[in-house]
């Protein structure tokens, strides 16, 4: 049988490296979250798991990352006011420093050589003073930091302080150790006073003491143990592929209060583990981020990453715009793309997969209409807007717009949205255009007696596959449907009815996403249990939207009996990074507690799909590209598909079991065609055909292969009257 293989994945550290049958009954996997350090124009910016910290001058900002039920951002400011062994003044608030990156961390140099030192760890920051040299004075060694919240603080049970608010959490700070440099310990003391915390160390310690010293406290997120079992509130996720390096970039929202997001990203390798440490995308000011989308540009290397932005959780909102190279993790500057009074909102963006072109199309709304514009990408990362930027439809009603990952082979690429009805049903309308915005052809829309929305669509530059959600008949619960497309250089086309890819009456069937993987697709979507106990399921499918085998199931991790709330999957084909990629892919969604406020997760998982195909090459002209889909023992409506071959021809599919690679002009005849078969189709206005053959369901068959190719209309064979495609051995499962 056809299969999809996972292979898991957290977002962002270490992934597993073990690839099961994704219908398997279970799988292992563990979810763990990464940090990270960059600088920004004022400073030094760091975050972990879940807290986020800025470094300005002598200021540290710790963020805890407190979900929505906090009504807004709620930090802890402190910063260095004095230091003093009994009375001597050691340091004093005068003496101002400047926060470093250093290796794990932040470093801020001070008086007489001592150094105040943040190590960044994914539960906090581990804040340390580092005194090189035997200390004036005598008594107690204090540090006292000025601090500034709106969270009261309190003592705690293991010497430390707690900054919370009760049923939300908070800021959690430990307890002192003092070390030296034999590695002896002592205890310390912390004491919050009036806007104050004092960390001392016993003057008999210090006086004993082999320098250098250490003062040691860490800093980190506490959460109130029955608001739930998630530690931070991730979602909104997005990942792109990069073939050169053989890297994804997943990029994400951190909701760190019901009035502040951040968008955060993550590179893995294509085996699924981290590569480098979690980014920030650091905002203008101070900004609510969220709608992050990635794609890649194949020809730079390089992710273009674009987002919403908005000085409130209202708005007006903005886009802009970083890119990041895909073989070290660094990025470029942050643009602000469109910043005018106008609400520009709900960016998706589609890259190349070629190396002839170095752009990625941009498509928003603004307060009027849905737009596309190209987006100029050039060696050092630096973006910006170029030609025209027309409308694609009506912003008025529209929303859940979303765009194909790349423009594949031909530069090609369809944006789909919802349409709401007034007194109506809601429908799907689409647009193709060219990755330099050029519209292609007008505009489809999927009319049906039902609601349809949340369309996502994928293809390879002349065939795409729509995903979308339907209303079942009655209402109250949606099904997952598909229908297939191709574009040419001026239509946009459907060429197949609507399939149902999930619709079990009474469950609801939502969010899709489809990714594209070369010769086929994959669609995942969200399947509702019950309320707010959901699963992932997917489906590879062919490109005239033929299941290829059963869909299969995965279930998330649950990591506890309250965190089983698996949605919005979004998935990324290699293809899309590459025209030459394999089919494998990475696929993501979020991971929450099913009750509210909903905390989640962001979870990745790759998949490759199973079918064995080898090319064989021979093409010539406008032979085109063959491919198998769906080749499995019992498949009554298994195909070769043709794709990009002469236009409106007779095609004649060639079979057989042995090799013949004769060369006919330009063209190699791989099938033997005298001791095999030859079957007649046609190509349409596309250059696409299809040859259905219904493969028995003979066990015996399974590990036999077929040499197949295709024959058009063309110049180069057979005293000039035909082209080839490639020639493939596919094999039966």
């Amino acid at each position: 049988m056809q299969a999809i293989h996972f292979l898991l994945a957290g977002v962002a550290t270490l992934g597993v490296t073990l690839a099961q049958d994704a219908r398997r009954a279970s799988l292992p996997a563990t979810a763990v979250n990464g940090t990270g350090i960059a600088t920004t124009p004022d400073g030094v910016i760091a975050g972990g798991r879940n807290w986020e910290a800025r470094f300005r001058g002598d200021v540290v900002e710790f963020l805890p990352v407190l979900g929505e039920r906090a009504p807004r951002t709620l930090p802890l400011r402190w910063q260095l006011q004095s230091i003093r062994r009994g009375e001597t003044l050691l340091h004093s608030a005068t003496a101002s420093g400047k926060p470093e990156p250093a290796t794990g961390g932040v470093t801020i140099a001070r008086s007489a050589g001592i150094a105040e030192r943040y190590l960044v760890r994914a539960d906090g920051l581990e804040q340390t003073f580092v005194f090189p040299h035997r200390l004036a004075g005598s008594g107690d060694l204090v540090v006292t930091l000025q601090i500034d919240s709106e969270l009261p603080g309190v003592p705690t049970a293991d010497g430390g302080l707690a900054f919370t608010l009760p049923g939300i959490g908070g800021v959690h700070f430990g307890a002192v150790t003092g070390i030296d440099a034999n590695g002896r310990k002592a205890a310390g003391n912390v004491r919050l006073a009036d806007r104050t915390i004092e960390l001392s160390l016993p003057a008999g310690f210090v006086e004993d003491a082999t320098f250098p010293l250490v003062l040691d406290p860490l800093v980190g997120t506490q959460f109130d143990v029955t608001g739930g079992s998630a530690t931070y509130d991730d979602s909104e996720s997005d990942a792109a592929y990069d073939a050169s390096n053989d890297r994804y970039l997943v990029v994400w929202r951190r909701k760190f209060s019901a009035t502040y997001s951040l968008i955060r990203g993550q590179m893995l390798t294509g085996a699924g583990a981290a590569s480098g440490s979690t980014m920030f995308f650091v905002p203008s000011g101070t900004a609510v981020q969220k709608h992050a989308r990635v794609c890649s540009v194949n020809a730079l290397n390089r992710f273009v990453i674009v987002w919403e932005e908005a000085p409130t959780v209202v708005g007006p909102r903005d886009i802009f715009a970083t890119t990041v190279l895909a073989n070290d993790g660094s990025q470029g500057a942050v643009v602000g793309l469109l910043t005018t009074s106008d609400d520009e909102n709900s960016p998706c963006i589609g890259g190349d997969a070629t190396v002839g072109d170095d752009e990625a199309l941009l498509c928003w709304m603004d307060s009027t209409n849905i737009r596309a514009q190209q987006v100029t990408v050039s060696a050092t990362g630096a973006t910006g807007l170029a030609g025209a930027a027309p409308a694609l439809g009506s912003a008025v009603f529209a929303r859940d717009l979303a765009v194909s990952r790349s423009g594949g082979a031909t530069g090609r690429l369809v944006a789909a949205w919802t349409r709401l009805g007034f007194l109506a049903d809601s429908e799907i309308e689409l647009r193709a255009l060219t990755r330099d915005a050029a519209l292609i052809g007008s505009t489809f829309t999927t009319a049906n007696a039902v609601g349809d929305r949340a369309p996502a669509i994928d293809g390879d530059g002349n065939r795409f596959v729509l995903a979308w959600e339907r209303d079942e008949s009655g209402g109250g619960n949606t099904d997952v449907v598909c229908q297939s497309f191709e574009v040419s250089g001026t239509t946009l086309a459907s060429t197949g009815s609507v399939t149902p890819l999930s619709a079990n009456t009474g469950a609801s069937e939502a969010t899709p996403d489809v990714c594209c993987l070369g010769a086929k697709f994959a669609v995942f979507w969200q399947y509702q249990f019950s309320s707010f106990f959901d699963d992932i399921y997917g489906q590879v499918l062919g490109p005239d939207c033929t299941t290829c085998g059963p869909s299969f199931l995965f279930g998330g991790l649950n990591r506890t009996s309250a965190h089983n709330y698996e949605f919005a999957p979004r998935c990324v084909g290699r293809y899309s990074g590459s025209i030459a990629a394999s089919a494998n892919g990475l696929m993501t969604f979020s991971e929450g507690e099913n009750a509210p406020p909903f905390e989640s997760d962001v979870i990745a998982q790759r998949f490759y799909d199973d079918e064995l195909e080898q090319d064989l090459g021979g093409g010539c002209g406008v032979g085109g590209t063959i491919h198998s889909s769906c080749l499995d023992v019992g498949n009554g409506s298994f195909s070769f598909t043709l794709s990009r071959a002469a236009t409106s021809t007779p095609a004649f599919l060639m079979l057989a079991y042995t090799r013949n690679d004769r060369t006919c002009g330009a063209c190699t005849l791989i099938p033997d065609v005298w001791n095999g078969y030859v079957g007649t189709t046609g190509t349409n206005a596309f250059g696409n055909a299809a040859y259905y053959i219904a493969v028995p369901a003979t066990a015996a068959l399974s590990g036999s292969s077929l040499l197949a190719q295709y024959a058009v209309t063309g110049s180069n064979c057979f005293l000039g009257g035909f082209d080839f495609s490639n020639g493939i051995r596919a094999t039966i499962q």
